[in-house]
C-alpha cells in the first residue's frame, strides 16, 4: 500500500470498526457478550460485509466517518431509512471540499438522514 493511500485506508477503516461497534447491539461496558470484527484489508472485502451489517440491522444505524464516497455504502444507508431504521451520521467538515463527499452527504440528507457536520479546529492548524 502506498504512503499515500495509508491514511485514507486507516480512516475507512475506523469507520468500519465504529459501525460494527455501533450495530452490534450491545453497549460498550455491558456483561453482554458482544462480537466485534474488523475488516482491514481489501481481501477482507470491507465494503461487502459492511453491506451485510447494514441489512442485518434492526433498529438503528449511527455512523462517524472522516470520508464517505463509497456509492454502495450510501445506498445502504439509504435502504435503511427506507426500512424504517433511525440512521444517524456524523462527518468531518474538511472532507466537504472532495466533490464524492459532497454528493454522499446531498444523497443522505435527500434521504431525510440527519447528517452533523464536525466544525472542530483540529487539523487546521
Amino acid at each position: 500500500m502506498t504512503r499515500r493511500c495509508l491514511p485514507a485506508f486507516c480512516h475507512y477503516l475506523l469507520r468500519v470498526v465504529l459501525c460494527v461497534i455501533c450495530l452490534s447491539g450491545g453497549v460498550i461496558g455491558s456483561a453482554d457478550a458482544t462480537s466485534i470484527e474488523v475488516f482491514y484489508a481489501p481481501e477482507d472485502e470491507p465494503l461487502t460485509k459492511l453491506s451485510k451489517i447494514y441489512e442485518q440491522a434492526s433498529r438503528y444505524i449511527y455512523v462517524a466517518v472522516y470520508g464517505l464516497t463509497s456509492p454502495l455504502a450510501v445506498k445502504g444507508l439509504v435502504e435503511a431509512k427506507k426500512r424504517g431504521l433511525d440512521v444517524r451520521v456524523i462527518t468531518d467538515r474538511q472532507r466537504l471540499d472532495d466533490q464524492k463527499q459532497r454528493t454522499a452527504v446531498e444523497t443522505l440528507h435527500l434521504a431525510g438522514i440527519p447528517i452533523l457536520v464536525n466544525q472542530h479546529a483540529g487539523g487546521d492548524r
